[in-house]
């Protein structure tokens, strides 16, 4: 009798003790985003990195899926597992139906052009008369969304940032709203645009620099999980730029 009891202890608590792990793993959707986010790039990507460090030093594991980033929201918002999904840019409507942490990486926005057809541009409305190629799903800056949403910009969407700029190169559109960051990444490592090394390049002129952060469920663990990450970041040592993303 006193074995059986004594095993039964040891079975309770190693139940006990992993529902305790399993209850600090967060599971979070992304996409692939080089060099922000990725399965095969090191380290899952900068921003990868930097919210599994700064969740780790909060006592918890990350967790990530990656998929097309229509897919990552929807799996972040309602999917069973998940806590949420990064990287997302801010946004009033985002900020209101999420958890929106704070800043976990930087993202310099801007347009692709064609080399040969450079645009010179001091605001949006000297771009009135361009078709301006956007992505799917993709926040851009309120003022250009809110044009594109009205229908005073002339725009075309498409589901990924080389299919952006594999339209921008065949003349489809005039510019491609990108990251500067994840156009160099692309042109230099996408098979699909080693042909048109040369012919696109960034604009000189940035629209925004933009915060990114986790987007977890507006619930009470959203919000708890939310503020481990800040805590997290705090001990890694990590500090965001001053953003400077217009408003609402």
């Amino acid at each position: 009798m006193r074995f059986l009891l004594a095993a039964l202890l040891v079975v309770f608590a190693f139940a006990s003790s992993q529902a305790r792990a399993e209850d600090r793993v967060v599971r979070l959707a992304s996409l692939e985003w080089p060099p922000y986010t990725g399965a095969n790039i090191s380290e899952g990507g900068t921003v990868t990195d930097t919210v599994r460090r700064a969740l780790a030093a909060s006592g918890y594991k990350l967790v990530v899926e990656y998929h097309p980033w229509p897919k990552a929201v929807a799996l972040g918002e309602t999917g069973k597992g998940f806590a949420g999904y990064f990287p997302s840019y801010y946004s009033s409507d985002r900020d209101r139906r999420t958890e929106l942490s704070d800043p976990v990486g930087e993202s310099p926005l801007g347009f692709a052009q064609r080399a040969d057809s450079p645009s010179i541009w001091a605001t949006l409305d000297d771009l009135k008369s361009l078709r301006i190629g956007v992505v799917e799903g993709y926040i851009n800056t309120t003022a250009l969304d809110r044009r594109i949403a009205s229908g005073e910009q002339n725009s075309d969407s498409t589901l990924d940032d080389v299919s952006n700029l594999m339209k921008l190169a065949a003349g489809r559109i005039d510019l491609a709203v990108i990251d500067s960051k994840v156009f160099a990444n692309l042109m230099g490592n996408d098979h699909r645009l080693v042909g048109m090394r040369g012919q696109l390049v960034m604009n000189s002129r940035l629209l925004e620099l933009k915060s990114l952060h986790v987007a977890f469920r507006r619930t009470p663990e959203g919000k708890k999980l939310s503020r481990a990450l800040s805590e997290g970041l705090r001990k890694i040592g990590y500090q965001a730029p001053v953003f400077n993303q217009g408003s609402d």
